[in-house]
């Protein structure tokens, strides 16, 4: 699967569930945790989810928690 479509169901698992975590993501896009991890480090470089211990939520989500997406 390629990058762009792994962001994409990366995001639209998000805005489904509201977390994600890099286990599952490479099961289920038979892929190395790295690459998933990769891929949400872009994203969350995009502003598009916020980083957590165990996994990852819309940012959106974080907004409304905290006031602003912060960076690890």
């Amino acid at each position: 699967m390629l990058k762009a479509a792994r962001q994409k169901e990366i995001v639209a698992l998000l805005q489904g569930g509201g977390v994600v975590e890099v286990s599952v993501l490479a099961e289920r896009f038979q892929t190395s945790p790295i690459t998933v991890r990769r891929d949400l480090i872009e994203l969350q470089e995009r502003g598009v989810l916020a980083r957590t211990r165990g996994g990852r939520f819309p940012a959106t989500r974080c907004m409304r928690r905290v006031g602003r997406v912060t960076r690890a």
